[in-house]
This record gives structure tokens, sequence and C-alpha cells, in this order.
């Protein structure tokens, strides 16, 4: 049996080698891309490429439309080191060509093999030479240089924004590990590299610098107040989209009673506004989280009170709430203390967070690594291909599915759950 097993290994890994050696020559497909691109509400025409359904723009392209405004860049080539410098904050210099339509019809696409520096500190960030320029991908450029980009599905436009203040992540990426107690690696970017703020391990516990966690993903924003040595957390939320724009009579008529003349929307059938915001408070030293909610009146809801209903609330009583009584019952947010395990704490200046409760509050989910002191972050997709290999080195005890992997054991205790079908 292990000799059969050694041969049919043996046979998946010459077979894959294979895969990967055949994948190498495939040419690497670009073709124009076709939306229009904005640049602060200005259409400026860029020769861009679309690789893998991401849009890449020309690196000094990007620089020359930039240059001048709030986010602009230096581009500068060491030839040396084989390097691309981007230099934030600084005036582009023209070389010629920018913003200049190859008339070449045949593409001679790589990946660029080239180091990439942001100030000075190497970044991983994915790249492709087409008949000799480099092409970046604009979210990524946006991520270090600090840009917004956005998608108008609707009129087919790429939104460059440089005048909204952006938060620049506060970190870069690494190629190769750090000499930190963990790292953290990214998907499709590298290493984290923390800068000053390293991560570090005290009472067995590994503390991350929480400005940089707050910027990873999710949307999550972070302000830091030094004077009262306080932490905000805090997050945006999009349920606008579904409640704004609709009248009271679209949304509410079936959930509306009405007595002795009046219109009465009572709360536990439905509510007049949503949750537009929540916040997490940490102070220094302090065991006690405090979470905010903010909420904010639908355009159904101000349009249901304006024409003289009214929300019912029922406590011990019932009050009946109109317009004036719901803007002030909104005005403050609801308030919840929270008991954490592990107090914020203060180390050159920056907040520190535990790692757990850190990835709680910021929403970032990330695998561990025990034996190669890494955390992964990524899609799920990512998570699940790091948690397939992880899991060929993890084995359970020996009481557990004669000392088989845990995969095994979950499959064991599910293998006679039937398996749902859904009813026609």
């Amino acid at each position: 049996m292990k000799k059969l097993l050694s041969i049919i290994l043996a046979l998946t890994f010459v077979l894959s080698t294979a895969t990967v050696a055949f994948a190498a020559t495939e040419p690497i497909k670009a073709t124009k891309t076709s939306s229009a691109v904005m640049v602060n509400g200005k259409e400026v025409k860029f020769e861009a490429y679309n690789i893998n359904d991401n849009n890449y723009f020309k690196l000094r392209d990007i620089a020359k439309a930039l240059n001048g405004s709030e986010k602009q860049f230096e581009v500068t080539w060491d030839g040396a080191k084989n390097a691309i410098n981007l230099i934030t904050d600084k005036a582009y210099t023209v070389v010629g060509g920018e913003l200049e339509v190859g008339k070449s019809t045949k593409l001679n696409v790589r990946n660029t093999d080239s180091r990439i520096y942001v100030d000075g500190i190497e970044v991983s960030i994915k790249a492709y030479n087409i008949n000799g320029n480099n092409y970046f991908k604009l979210r990524d450029l946006g991520e270090f240089i600090g840009f917004g980009v956005d998608w108008d599905g609707a009129n087919n436009k790429i939104l460059i924004d440089t005048k909204t203040v952006v938060a620049k992540a506060p970190y870069t990426f690494s190629k190769t590990k750090l000499d930190y107690p963990y790292n953290i690696y990214v998907e499709d970017k590298g290493y984290i590299n923390f800068g000053k703020d390293k991560p570090f391990m005290e009472n067995g516990k590994l503390y991350l610098p929480i400005k940089h966690l707050a910027h990873l993903g999710n949307s999550v924003d972070y302000t830091w107040d030094k004077e009262t040595n306080s932490v905000v957390i805090g997050k945006n939320y999009t349920e606008k989209e579904k409640f704004d724009g609709k009248t009271a009579g679209e949304v509410l008529e079936p959930l509306v009673r009405y007595k002795d003349g009046t219109k009465e929307l009572w709360q536990k059938d439905g509510t007049l506004y949503y949750y537009s915001r929540s916040e997490i408070v940490l102070k220094a030293g302090d065991n006690t989280a405090v979470g905010n909610d903010y909420r904010t009146i639908s355009d159904w809801g101000l349009d249901f009170l304006a024409s003289g209903g009214y929300f019912v609330i029922q406590r011990p009583g019932t009050e009946y709430l109109n317009y004036d009584d719901v803007v002030n019952m909104l005005s403050e947010p609801i308030s919840d203390e929270l008991s954490v395990e592990y107090p914020m704490v203060v180390k050159n200046g920056e907040p520190y967070l535990e790692r757990s409760l850190l990835n709680a509050l910021t929403g970032t989910t990330m695998l561990t690594d025990e034996d190669g002191k890494t955390l992964y972050f990524g899609s799920d997709e990512f998570i699940a291909e790091k948690l397939q290999e992880m899991e060929k080195t993890i084995k359970i005890d020996e009481q557990f599915n004669d000392n088989g992997s845990y995969m095994d054991m979950m499959d064991d205790l599910f293998k006679d759950v039937e398996e749902y079908k859904p009813v026609n």
C-alpha cells in the first residue's frame, strides 16, 4: 500500500511540474481597455490593457496625469539595482511619450522583473511590461500613493479622485519575511513591512499596531487621539443604498396601521431608520471599550413622518413619536460598554492591541501558521488554500480518528449527514 501511494505521489509531482512548465510558456493575454477614465471629473485618454479581468495602466501615464495634483508622484529608474522608484508628494519629471497611444498592434507582454520601491521601501506590486513599458493596476497604485479609484458601471467609466482624502496605508510590503515575532502575509502583495511600528510579544501574547490592521481591508477607519490616549475604530455602513430614494408607500404600506384617522408604524413591524455607522472607542490601559451605533432616518421614514405618521414604540406603556421626537431620539448614538480581556497599550507613541481582539474589532480574518510564525490575510479562497496546505501537517491526538488529520476527523463526523436538496 505504501509503495502504491509513493508511486501515485511521484506521478502527481511529475504531472504537476509538467503542468507548471507548460503554463509558464502560455502567453499572457492583454486586451485594450474600453472604459473611459475620468481624473477628478475630466476625461483623460490612456493606453490601458485588461489582464485577467484587471485594468493595467502605464506607470508614467498615471504620473503625468496626476502631476500638479494633491497626489502627484515622481518616477525614477535605478539601472544598477534594476529598480523602479516611486516618490510620493513630488512633482513628476516628464521624459516624453506620456499619454501617447502606441501604434503597434503586436503586444509583447511579460511579468515585470524590476524591483519596486515606494519612498525608499521595497514593495510587492503586480506589474507587467508591455512593449517595453511598465503597467500597474490602478488600485494598487492608489493604495500606495493615496488617490481614490472607483467604478461607474452605468456609464462604463473608471474614476480617479485625488481630491478626496484617501487613507494611505501606513505600511508597505516585502517579498521576504522580516524580523518580527509573527509576519503578516497579504494575498498577492507580500509580507507587511510595519516600519518602526513593529509587532511585539508580551506575556506570551502578540501585539499588533492598530493603525496598520485598521487599514487592512473592510473599509475600517482609524483615529488616534494622543492627548486622551484613545483610539476610535469605525465603519460606515451601506444600508443607505437599500433604504434611501424610496417612498413610504413603496416600503411601508403593508406595515402601516390606520387608527382613528392616524397612520401608525409599530417598531416590531418595521423601522424608520438604518444603522449608518458603528464605532469602538478604546483607551490605553482600560479594559472597557465603548461601542457606539449611529442611526439615520431613511428617506421613506422622513416621508412617512412628514405626512402625519407616528412611529409607535411599545415599552411599559406605548409611546407615539412624531417627526421631532424621532429626530431627537436619533441625535445620540446607542452606546454599550464592552469588556475586553487585554487593554490597549502604547509603545513608542503608537497604540497596540492583542492580535485576536484587534482582528475581531477590525473584522479581519487571519489564519495562523504556528510553525512558520505567519498570519495569512486575504480572500476566502486564499485562506481556504492555505488551510488545505496546513491541514496536511496538522495531526489530531491519537484518541481522535486514529491520528488522522483534522479534515479527516471532520469528514468522519459528517459522513452520515444527508446532503440537503432543495424542494422543487
